[in-house]
């Protein structure tokens, strides 16, 4: 049983990293720190939130615009996404609302 719960969770990762999420396209590298995702969900999305982890990469993670920021369908969001010796950004977790109430998370997996 716990060996099928862990292949559910590797293969949902799998998922989100092929941006299989129906809210956003996957987290692209385009050049340097810039990395791109689009609202792919048909409405706009407020981006409230962005969290990287491990905690300790927190700053080398950054929006291009302030936040929150409306992103609208098919618009882009822009992240700098940076990297020190010894120290590098695992996952990226994006927080968003829908209207007033709908909340929805997403992690990149780096």
């Amino acid at each position: 049983m716990v060996a099928a719960l862990e292949a559910q969770a590797v293969a949902q990762q799998e998922l989100v990293k092929q941006g299989a999420t129906g809210d956003w396209s996957p987290l692209e590298h385009r050049d340097g720190d810039l990395y791109v995702t689009m609202n792919t969900s048909g409405r706009g999305l407020r981006v409230f939130q962005i969290v990287a982890e491990p905690e300790a990469a927190s700053s080398l993670v950054r929006s291009r615009a302030e936040l929150p920021v409306l992103v609208p369908n098919g618009g882009q969001l822009q992240l700098l996404i940076s990297r020190r010796f010894g120290l590098s950004v695992e996952s990226v977790k994006l927080t968003w609302v829908t209207g007033k109430t709908e909340i929805g998370e997403i992690v990149f997996y780096l």
